[in-house]
């Protein structure tokens, strides 16, 4: 348990608090900024790479996984469209064989978790996202690396705005 509760304050999920024990850590507005700032970069660079050194047999799974997550988005199960984006994210990882990039996403992935299901949460969300995800499909599939990374780091600043949004009225309420 000690070990588990470490493990979750260093990656500041939690804070330790004298005589009181863990307490659920608070991303401030700065910190969501930089989340994503590292996310645009990290998977706007794996993308580049994506659109170069995918396999055709890669860029048909991340063609399917869009459509799964469209089926998905049209019936508003976050936890759904979470779960595909995820395998989306992981087909993307794997084709542009990025293991450092990967890595360093994951090691925020609670935190970019969190921050998804805000994104989700905001009104018009789930159409601009199909749009977003439509543009980073289309680049792949022309293997336009410049234009793939370009469609990712919109994608996620469109996400953090969403995010942002949703966040800024949880800290008012």
């Amino acid at each position: 348990m000690r070990e588990a509760l470490r493990h979750l304050e260093s990656e500041q999920l939690i804070e330790m608090v004298p005589h009181k024990g863990p307490v659920v850590a608070t991303l401030s507005l700065d910190n969501v900024r930089e989340i994503y700032e590292v996310r645009a970069a990290l998977e706007g660079l794996a993308c580049e790479k994506f659109a170069r050194d995918a396999s055709d047999q890669d860029i048909a799974r991340l063609q399917d996984a869009l459509v799964r997550i469209s089926r998905v988005a049209k019936k508003n199960d976050h936890r759904k469209i979470l779960e595909v984006k995820a395998e989306f994210y992981r087909i993307i990882f794997d084709g542009s064989k990025s293991q450092i990039c990967q890595g360093l996403v994951t090691s925020l992935t609670m935190r970019i978790e969190m921050l998804r299901r805000m994104s989700l949460a905001s009104s018009g969300r789930n159409k601009a996202m199909m749009l977003e995800l439509q543009l980073l499909v289309e680049a792949a599939s022309a293997r336009d690396g410049e234009a793939m990374k370009k469609a990712c780091i919109e994608h996620i600043q469109s996400a953090m705005s969403a995010a942002i949004s949703q966040l800024s009225g949880i800290q008012r309420s």
